[in-house]
């Protein structure tokens, strides 16, 4: 972890890391209002058992969370939740979330096994840094795949960053709504679901795909794609990468499968109802605790309610209790009250540097108000009033909101 003084064994990207997090140690804000699940009933409740760790509960207390945990298990889960292929690999809002990045590969090629015509694309490579699967000094060629895998309906992600303003950004997750070819037979002989048959006929730069991505916030295509409720959906070329020395580039589609993915790429989700993902199933093993303190409460955490989540394989009463005693969450949880305690320290000082703001405000108004009330009256002076008035409710509804925020965390 980068809290932990460097070692030789460290990489320099450990090292760099680490000398980051100390240089900007002594500034931490604690974040402490529930955002996500705000409407989430006693879930809340058993998420922050969970975050705080069961080691030290007793052991009524352990059973009653891992029932409550097991009643999620996707084997358990109620017919009426199961009904249109909820929580199946054929709804596109259900997203696989995996521990491993080797259950994420194995859940994304069981995957592809549903749809008739994957077209399997290969890049088109130049230069020992971009041939190979992997190189040390491929850079940013090794965000794009060395062989894609694609069919209309499928779920996918961006691979790279294309353009922040707009919401197209890496891991930014669409459906595949359809791949359109500039030369009439190209689909024709462009190949399926062949290892045998990998040969690319047309050129990446004949191809188009058309990829729904519900978070895009940029102009639409035309008036016609709006009315027909088509607004999100966007067109992906294929774009060229090149390594860290920029002598071998890779040019590719930046999107890949991701019907599955890692609970760490997931942590800016939100899985709720009326979201683009409403349902996360959780692939969550004891081994992978003991690697990474508190992933089965990151997991969880992406579901908005109780509802929105489920256990693939359920959690042992056993395994529960263990959530807190492995070492490196130990270390994490004394840095963690470390942090608050400078977070709270910070938060003492900004409560009294706010206070003599708006102090400084109300000083203001007052002063305005009595210069203006021996103005004669009329249309501006009026609006003045009317605005210092609007001013000074606002003023007074954030402070209200600051005092109780204040004293909620105190």
């Amino acid at each position: 972890p980068i809290f932990l003084p460097s070692t030789n064994k460290d990489s320099q990207l450990q090292k760099h890391g680490a000398q980051l997090y100390a240089q900007h140690r002594k500034n931490v804000f604690l974040l402490d209002q529930n955002v996500r699940q705000q409407s989430g009933g006693d879930f809340v409740g058993h998420l922050k058992r969970l975050r705080d760790g069961l080691c030290n509960a007793e052991p009524e207390d352990i059973k009653a969370e891992a029932d409550y945990w097991n009643k999620r298990k996707r084997l358990f889960l109620p017919q009426h939740e199961l009904d249109n292929d909820n929580w199946s690999y054929k709804d596109a809002k259900t997203i696989e979330a995996t521990c491993f990045n080797k259950n994420r590969d194995e859940i994304n090629a069981a995957y592809l096994k549903i749809f008739e015509r994957v077209r399997i694309i290969p890049s088109v490579n130049k230069g020992s840094h971009a041939t190979a699967v992997q190189h040390k000094r491929a850079g940013m060629v090794k965000n794009l795949p060395f062989v894609g895998y694609y069919d209309v309906g499928m779920m996918v992600k961006l691979t790279t960053n294309i353009c922040v303003l707009l919401g197209l950004t890496n891991n930014t997750r669409g459906i595949i709504r359809d791949i359109l070819y500039f030369d009439e037979h190209a689909s024709q002989n462009f190949g399926g679901y062949n290892k045998n048959y990998r040969a690319n006929p047309t050129p990446l730069s004949d191809i188009l795909f058309i990829i729904e991505v519900p978070s895009y916030e940029g102009p639409q295509v035309n008036d016609y794609m709006i009315s027909s409720g088509q607004k999100n959906w966007i067109p992906i070329l294929a774009c060229e990468v090149r390594c860290d020395r920029k002598c071998c580039s890779r040019h590719m589609f930046p999107i890949a499968v991701a019907k599955a993915d890692s609970i760490y790429c997931l942590q800016g989700l939100t899985a709720g109802d009326g979201k683009s993902i409403e349902r996360v199933n959780i692939h969550w093993t004891k081994e992978a605790e003991s690697r990474w303190p508190n992933i089965l409460y990151v997991g969880v955490s992406r579901a908005q309610k109780s509802s929105n989540f489920a256990l693939q394989d359920g959690v042992a009463v056993e395994d529960l209790a263990k959530i807190g005693s492995y070492e490196p969450m130990k270390k994490q949880q004394a840095e963690m009250e470390k942090l608050k305690e400078i977070a709270m320290s910070i938060r003492a000082e900004l409560g009294v540097t706010i206070q003599k703001y708006t102090d400084i405000l109300r000083e203001l108004i007052f002063t305005i108000r009595q210069r203006e009330s021996h103005a004669e009256q009329n249309t501006i002076t009026n609006t003045i009033s009317e605005c210092l008035h609007q001013w000074e409710e606002s003023l007074n509804s954030f402070t209200s909101n600051l005092a109780s925020n204040f004293s909620s965390s105190s």
